[in-house]
């Protein structure tokens, strides 16, 4: 599982490289999101991350 930091460091990830902004969503919400993208990619938070 992650912790709640490191979907804050993804959320900046994707602010600062991609130009998306998902600071004012739901933490819960894209936490949710976030893990059916991991799931369907079998991926972790790190490589997802690291691949942004």
């Amino acid at each position: 599982m992650f912790e709640e930091q490191d979907i804050k460091e993804l959320i900046r990830a994707l602010r600062d490289c991609g130009g998306y902004d998902f600071s004012n969503y739901s933490l819960k919400s894209f936490m949710r999101r976030v893990e059916k993208v991991l799931y369907d990619y079998k991926m972790d938070i790190y490589a997802l991350t690291n691949a942004i």
